[in-house]
Order: structure tokens, then sequence, then C-alpha cells
């Protein structure tokens, strides 16, 4: 039937055929550019005049009237038109979950990502802490006096005298 050839053609997104010609105006017969296309013919998928239905290419074909094609197609038309509007707000109702999944997901990746920026500040205060405490470690051991080092090179009672001698020269 004339619907479900022109159905199947808007499924398979293949033209009909010769439904437009760069030389042919829509309404009008493929064959006899000057006469209306009043009839639709099924087997070539096509407009014809009444010209083409009776003594032309058509004449033994199965052929329809615009009126009572577009009366066979309508439903047809009609039924694709409601399930491709229910396929598009089942896409328009998935494309909201996505986009607002998108959206949670950008949020909990700006939190990570400030949670990443405290945490790492927080360490560099503590290695800075270490460094002071362990330079702060390094700096008491540094100022040595001469006379001690030298203390430790004889023998030990001149070692305890000088030790000794350090001890009182403080206390005065």
């Amino acid at each position: 039937s004339i619907a479900s050839m022109i159905v199947q053609s808007l499924e398979t997104k293949s033209p009909i055929k010769n439904y437009r010609s760069n030389s042919m105006k829509i309404g009008k017969c493929q064959e006899h550019a000057g006469n209306n296309g009043n009839y639709f013919c099924e087997d070539c998928l096509r407009l014809c005049c009444s010209d083409c239905v009776v003594r032309g290419l058509h004449n033994s074909h199965s052929v329809l009237t615009i009126k009572n094609a577009l009366k066979a197609i309508r439903p047809k038309l009609d039924d694709k038109l409601k399930a491709y509007s229910k396929r598009i707000a089942v896409l328009n109702k998935n494309s909201e979950q996505l986009e607002a999944e998108q959206h949670r997901i950008t949020s909990e990746g700006k939190a990570i990502k400030r949670q990443i920026e405290s945490e790492m500040s927080n360490l560099e205060r503590l290695i800075i802490k270490e460094k002071e405490i362990l330079i702060s470690s390094i700096d008491r051991m540094i100022p040595v006096s001469y006379t001690h080092l030298r203390a430790h090179e004889t023998p030990e009672h001149l070692v305890c005298r000088l030790l000794l001698e350090k001890k009182k020269n403080k206390q005065k």
C-alpha cells in the first residue's frame, strides 16, 4: 500500500523515487509537467495525472487519488509521529538525567579539588614546621667552643679541668 511504502521510505531514509526532479514542480505530474498530479502511483511512489492513469505509464499500476492516498497514509504517519514523540520524550528525559549527573560529577570534582588543596596546605605547613625544628636543633649543636673541642684531644684530667674552668667563668 502507499502508506507502507511511504512509511518504509521514511524509515530507511531513502527518497521516494522521482518525487522531485529539478524540472518538475511539487504537485505536478512528473511525466506531463503541465498537468496537475491528482493521483499517486503506489507502484512508482510518484504523482501522476489522469493522462498517465488512463493511457500512460501508470495505467496498469495501483493508483489512488491524492485524497485517498492521504487518508491511507495519515493513520500510519500519525502512529509514527506518536512513536517518535514518545522516543523524543524519553531522549529528553535521558538528556536531563545526563545533565544532572554531569552537574553532580562536576560539583564533586570541585569539592575533591578543594579538599586536596586544603590537605596539601596542611602538609606544607607541617613540613615547614618540621624543617624549622630540625634547623633549630642543628643550630644549637653547631656552636661548640674551640676549647671544648681541644679538651677532647687531651688526657682526661685536662678535659675535666678545662670544663670546670669554663663553668666557673660562666658563673662570674
